[in-house]
């Protein structure tokens, strides 16, 4: 049976005994209202761009790309075209999508969709008042060394460099 433990505004927990494998398991899962899109936005000189943001929940400032939740009925791909101008100040001419999965699927339900961002231009930023986040760009190259030196630390981000970097990059 599934019981609802605590509802807020973005997610609820949820409990649940299920039989696996012939063993009852107690199970503890988060539900979040919507999914969220990731962007890996590259301006036309091949930098990447990223945040620098303050996480409460941390209590850290970490390096991530660009992503946030989807508001209700939105498509993955406008809350990413949303998100991106909203946090960066960039508009995208070009929005492809790169993959989808589950950031952490022991836990939580959410799914994360990946859009390559391109044909940067200047928008208008327009960030919630809590968001501390400075915007900067770096190459490729030095994005990738961030993630192997563990400044960026983020799961999404560094599925996202590692992805464009495979597929589309010629570093």
């Amino acid at each position: 049976m599934k019981r609802i433990v605590y509802r807020g505004w973005r997610f609820k927990v949820e409990e649940e005994d299920m039989i696996v494998n012939g063993s009852i398991m107690h199970l503890n899962r988060v539900v979040p209202k919507t999914d969220f899109a990731v962007m890996v936005p590259v301006l036309p000189d091949g930098r990447v761009v990223l945040e620098r943001i303050y996480r409460a929940v941390i209590k850290k400032r970490i390096y991530e790309l660009p992503a946030g939740t989807m508001e209700a009925g939105e498509r993955p791909e406008a809350c990413a075209r949303r998100e991106l101008e909203e946090e960066t100040g960039f508009k995208a001419k070009s929005m492809r999508f790169l993959f989808k999965g589950y950031p952490s699927p022991g836990i939580i339900t959410y799914m994360a969709h990946c859009y390559l961002a391109t044909g940067l231009s200047r928008g208008k930023v327009h960030r919630d008042p809590y968001e501390d986040i400075k915007v900067i760009a770096v190459p490729l190259k030095k994005a990738l060394k961030m993630i192997d030196d563990g400044k960026i630390v983020d799961m999404k981000s560094i599925a996202g460099l590692l992805y464009y970097s495979s597929r589309f990059s010629k570093q």
